[in-house]
């Protein structure tokens, strides 16, 4: 496609987007209908997805035309239904919040719109770097472009196969309109902006103040590991905001207008969260449990609805992953990579529930480093070690119980790492409160008991990793329902100190995250805004060994023909295969396969000679037929 024609396709879709935001707001308030659009985007997003892949015909000119199809259909039904607003409409709705607010509240409106600027802006100039997005989430989205399908290929890394696609899927959607990865991250950014608002609602919904309400956005939408993620292409921005929306949706009072079509739509969103990320959806389940007691209460007509609703959200989001799992792995859920607890489940409670507090405590500072400072990380592991094996009665770094080894606490500034201090202290603030005052703070029993329970069924279940904190993410959105619940009933000279200073704690602890991100600095010599693209998507590999990897890339790029075949062997089958579709084969002009490091004839997904074989120097085995090339750290073998 022409970059004329990407315009007009990303035109289309901005305004169909605007069109359906002002369908959703006919039906409910504008807080709730701006997460409400991104879900009525974002879940027949994925089901469409799906099911093209379950035809074989996902390809980007596919979901262009389907794209700008539905973008028109949205656009006129709007037009005919009157549903139409002038932006003035939606302006004059964040005035009279802006009016209704204290002027700490004020503060935390202002607050939210410099952070979504600034990842805006991050998330704009910077090429899509996040590790695990480079390994596995966009060469899912590229090897679904090439074979035209979800399925349908072989690799030694069942990452890059085997999880829910949803948030790939929304991805592959953005790449195929706007034609630029500079633009992919927009399903993440724009869940962000989905939380917060979501968040804002439940705490109107279980009665919180305005002010306390937009606090609690802004308490979210400040935490490092959601600044880090609102300028990738990651997936758990977007799970977080499945499970913040279903919440509001469940919340949602008898007077609220449109609280039957809330009731109705919660099982969607509960399903898509599964979809893009099953373990925000264990997290989800004791919320789960809240709505069908809801949906009970509202009689046979309410559970009914739900069940058809559950049933088609299932069928639509994610049968078609749990059936290629099946296909490929013999199970539902994919291989067992021993991500999930396999030993005593009350002993993974207590051992794990005292080592996932680490991620939230860590400071961003390497162990031991000779200050005092520095070694703050050391005492912290070494107190959380012994809690650990004090109350479980097992080993720290037990396989059982842990997928990685060697227990340590480690924050820096990305988004695998990120520790989100203030809003752990808050948190635990906000606990003590609520079991001190239950009379006063009785709505705030709600969020609190979703979070222990979450974090409880969490720990249980799910492995110690040492990126845990990011996959917990969810739980920061229960935690700031609970922050504005807890300081609603206070005095108000009182609250608006409590609120002021969480705001300041949070701008103070998020400013390094938003201008010097580790792998996307808006500042410095490195600083994404004058730095090339091929050198951002390198930003985790080490400096002197990035010359080879361009190299290696110019010299495929200059000799590939259009059907050449190009095969990663090595880690570059898994770490970094995005660089590779990016740089060395962009625009589809050859294609990717991954083969045995010590075997080109050995096929992980067919019997084609490579053209060009592309491993690690120390680990290639030079195959007969086969000119060999070394560059730095990587070596090309090209066919004679």
């Amino acid at each position: 496609m022409t970059v004329a024609l990407h315009i007009i396709t990303a035109a289309l879709l901005l305004g169909g987007l605007y069109g359906l935001l002002c369908l959703m707001a006919r039906i409910w308030t504008i807080a709730l209908a701006v997460p409400m659009t991104f879900a009525a985007a974002a879940i027949p997003a994925i089901a469409i997805g799906e099911g093209l892949s379950a035809l074989h015909i996902l390809t980007e000119v596919w979901l262009t035309v389907i794209a700008s199809v539905l973008s028109i259909a949205v656009i006129i039904t709007a037009v005919l239904t009157r549903s139409w607003r002038h932006p003035e409409y939606f302006l004059a709705a964040v005035g009279r919040q802006w009016r209704g607010s204290s002027w700490v509240g004020r503060l935390a409106l202002l607050f939210i719109g410099i952070l979504a600027i600034v990842t805006f802006v991050t998330g704009v100039a910077t090429a899509p770097n996040n590790i695990d997005s480079l390994a596995y989430h966009l060469p899912k989205v590229e090897q679904a472009f090439q074979n035209s399908t979800l399925g349908d290929f072989a690799t030694p890394y069942p990452a890059q196969y085997y999880l829910s696609a949803g948030a790939e899927i929304m991805t592959a959607w953005l790449l195929a309109i706007f034609g630029s990865d500079h633009f992919m991250f927009l399903g993440q950014w724009t869940a962000g902006l989905a939380t917060a608002l979501a968040i804002f609602r439940a705490s109107r919904n279980l009665g919180a103040s305005t002010t306390s309400s937009w606090v609690a956005g802004a308490f979210l939408l400040s935490a490092p590991l959601v600044i880090g993620e609102s300028a990738t292409t990651q997936n758990d921005l977007v799970a977080t905001a499945f499970v913040a929306l279903t919440v509001a949706l469940i919340s949602h009072r008898a007077e609220d207008h449109g609280r039957a079509a809330a009731l109705a739509v919660a099982p969607a969103t509960a399903c898509a969260t599964l979809a893009v990320k099953p373990t925000a959806a264990l997290i989800l389940a004791p919320v789960i449990v809240w709505a069908v007691a809801r949906i009970i209460s509202h009689g046979k007509e309410a559970i009914i609805g739900a069940l058809i609703v559950s049933i088609v959200s299932v069928g639509a989001l994610n049968v078609g992953w749990a059936i290629r799992n099946d296909e490929t792995f013999g199970r539902l859920t994919g291989p067992d990579l021993g991500l999930t607890v396999s030993g005593n489940p009350g002993r993974a409670l207590a051992a794990n529930s005292i080592k996932n507090l680490g991620p939230n405590l860590a400071l961003p500072l390497p162990e031991g480093k000779g200050s005092a400072l520095g070694s703050i990380n050391s005492y912290l592991s070494e107190g959380l070690k012994e809690a650990s094996e004090a109350v479980s009665g097992v080993d720290v770094d037990d396989p059982r119980y842990s997928f990685t080894q060697g227990y340590s606490l480690d924050s820096e500034r990305n988004e695998d790492r990120a520790a989100n201090v203030v809003q752990f202290v808050v948190t635990i603030v906000i606990l003590f409160l609520v079991a001190l005052h239950p009379r006063s703070r009785r709505l705030a029993w709600i969020p609190a008991v979703l979070l222990l329970a979450s974090y409880a069924l969490f720990s249980a279940v799910v492995c110690y990793q040492t990126w845990i904190g990011r996959l917990m993410l969810p739980l920061l959105a229960l935690s700031s329902v609970g922050l504005a619940l807890a300081i609603t009933p206070l005095k108000p000279k009182v609250r608006g100190v409590l609120a002021l200073l969480v705001v300041a704690g949070c701008a103070l602890q998020c400013l390094p995250w938003l201008v010097a991100q580790k792998w996307r600095p808006l500042v410095g010599g490195s600083s994404v805004i004058k730095t090339d693209d091929a050198r951002e998507l390198l930003a985790s590999v080490p400096p002197e060994e990035r010359a080879g990897w361009i190299d290696t890339a110019a010299h495929v790029r200059s000799h590939a023909r259009e059907d050449s075949v190009v095969a990663l062997a090595g880690e570059h089958s898994y770490v970094h295969e995005y660089w590779w579709w990016r740089m060395a084969c962009p625009d589809e002009t050859c294609r990717i396969i991954h083969i045995d490091v010590d075997n080109a004839t050995r096929k992980y997904e067919d019997r084609t000679k490579p053209d060009f074989i592309i491993a690690p120097t120390d680990k290639i085995k030079v195959h007969d037929g086969y000119q060999v090339s070394k560059f730095g750290t990587v070596t090309l073998e090209r066919a004679r």
